[in-house]
């Protein structure tokens, strides 16, 4: 289903299940205010609680594809911006010339615009649904995505410590849980070198939490000793993950 085609089709559907829910209620108070027995307005509210289920039924497996399209479209966004950002050091270091590294630019640039483009219209589309039905997939999206942000990762997706070009640490971490330690733990000089190059912030955003890595941006290094650094930046993550973790207690 396209999205112009799905918009449409939230608008019938979720009208129907607002009108169902108001003709619910007003069933209610209609029938009740004329003295009906408790079984006469039980069987009423039965039939209309049956087309709501329906409706809201058919409401969660199109919420299902749109939120799966938007999980797919931000993946495929960090993942060019961590390339768009890898060529921008490229570039900056004098591994590639002007020339590539406009066109490799331009060509990435547009695809991301595209993306997040098609990403808004989705959105969109999403704030069309019954809020009743987009209120509980929210906050299950955000207990997923909490879960996806703490999670372990392979060895090869890792953040590697360096303090500077070629001169690695020999610490690594593989979860945000481990990075929040390892932050006190490895040289302070580390911690500089990283957050302004953006390499925190990219590794976050690989792991999809843009609110940390916006956070991360705002720390001023330049105006910052180390130990103010090491512990802005241990700071931000710390709340972050004590946040992210009070997301699966709910």
């Amino acid at each position: 289903m396209n999205i112009p085609t799905s918009n449409l089709y939230i608008k019938i559907v979720s009208e129907k299940f607002r009108s169902l829910r108001d003709l619910l209620s007003r069933l209610s108070i209609n029938l009740e205010s004329k003295g009906v027995s408790d079984a006469t307005i039980e069987e009423g509210s039965k039939k209309v609680n049956r087309e709501i289920i329906l409706v809201e039924g058919g409401l969660r497996k199109l919420l299902n594809l749109i939120v799966r399209n938007i999980e797919e479209l931000e993946k495929t966004i960090r993942l060019l911006e961590n390339q768009l950002a890898r060529i921008e050091m490229d570039f900056a270091v004098g591994e590639i010339d002007e020339d590539r590294y406009n066109r490799e630019k331009m060509a990435l640039d547009t695809s991301i615009n595209v993306l997040k483009e098609r990403l808004e219209s989705i959105k969109s589309t999403l704030n069309e649904m019954a809020p009743e039905v987009v209120r509980e997939y929210e906050k299950a999206l955000k207990v997923v995505a909490a879960e996806r942000i703490l999670s372990e990762l392979p060895k090869e997706r890792a953040f590697y410590f360096y303090v500077d070009y070629g001169k690695y640490t020999g610490r690594y971490a593989r979860s945000l849980e481990e990075f929040s330690m390892l932050i006190r733990e490895v040289d302070p000089e580390s911690i500089r070198f990283h957050i302004v190059r953006k390499d925190f912030q990219r590794w976050i955003r690989d792991l999809g939490d843009e609110e940390l890595a916006d956070s991360l941006n705002k720390v001023r290094a330049d105006e910052l000793n180390d130990q103010e650094l090491v512990n802005a930046v241990s700071k931000c993550v710390n709340e972050r993950l004590k946040f992210l973790k009070s997301m699966l207690k709910q």
